[in-house]
């Protein structure tokens, strides 16, 4: 297993997102599936996850109105899939607030390569816990700054 990482996949097309889901489970991740916008809503809104993947075309709440409405909700990072290949697409989308996209049809080494890379990038932006400058347990002490040992008074 290659991580724990928890993944919403909101796509309509059945075949397309359990091929997704299986293939994505087998690495390691943890995999929810929503077939279309308003049920990504509702689970969103029980659950957490750290990536979502999301089509751009979905029954009743097209992807942009489903996008919208989770950044206004989270900062979650979010990879737009789509069939949709035209530039204006791809850039209105991650203007919008998607951090990357994928182009249909897709190879899932690509998915797990951007998918790795923008988890890099989020565990980056976390707050670093601040170092110990002193560490002891019982009667040894360690000073990490000057990288000196004590133990009891010596």
């Amino acid at each position: 297993m290659e991580n724990s990482f928890s993944i919403l996949i909101i796509e309509d097309d059945v075949l397309l997102n359990d091929m997704t889901k299986r293939l994505l489970t087998q690495h390691g991740y943890c995999v929810t599936s929503a077939y279309s916008g308003s049920e990504a809503l509702l689970l969103i809104e029980k659950s957490s996850f750290d990536l979502i993947l999301l089509d751009l075309m979905l029954p009743g709440i097209p992807g942009e109105i489903v996008l919208d409405k989770i950044k206004s909700m989270m900062d979650i990072p979010i990879i737009g899939v789509s069939a949709k290949t035209d530039i204006d697409s791809k850039v209105n989308l991650i203007r919008n607030g998607a951090d990357d996209y994928i182009t249909k049809p897709f190879n899932i080494l690509e998915v797990k390569a951007r998918i790795k890379a923008i988890m890099r990038r989020a565990a980056r932006q976390e707050p670093k816990e601040e170092k110990a400058k002193v560490v002891q347990v019982k009667d040894l002490r360690i000073d990490c700054e000057s990288r000196r040992v004590f133990i009891g008074d010596r």
